[in-house]
């Protein structure tokens, strides 16, 4: 994603998800905010994890949120330990991806 500060969630080194995280993207320097990631556990039922992201209008109309989407699903595939990843409002209704209780 050239031009974006890509997201590092470096909060999680151990890539545990005991509770929900977010990550605001921004462009290099910080001073201009163009969506969110969140990410959290997802409650008892078929997924491991939840995952939901925006950009603001003006970004998806440039294909940013097209490749925020893709770098995501690779992202999460190859770093994180989750068998089954929920996209709630994309892949499946957004009843179906209850986060874990307490989060």
């Amino acid at each position: 994603m050239t031009g974006i500060r890509t997201p590092t969630f470096s909060r999680h080194p151990d890539r545990r998800l005991s509770a929900g995280i977010w990550e605001t993207l921004t462009v290099p320097d910080g001073t201009r905010c163009l969506g969110y990631v969140y990410i959290y556990p997802a409650g008892p039922g078929a997924y491991n994890a939840c995952v939901h992201y925006c950009v603001r209008d003006g970004e998806a109309a440039q294909g940013l949120h097209d490749a925020l989407g893709a770098f995501l699903w690779r992202w999460l595939r190859e770093a994180w330990p989750f068998e089954k990843v929920a996209w709630p409002g994309r892949e499946i209704p957004w009843a179906e991806c209850e986060p874990l209780e307490g989060v």
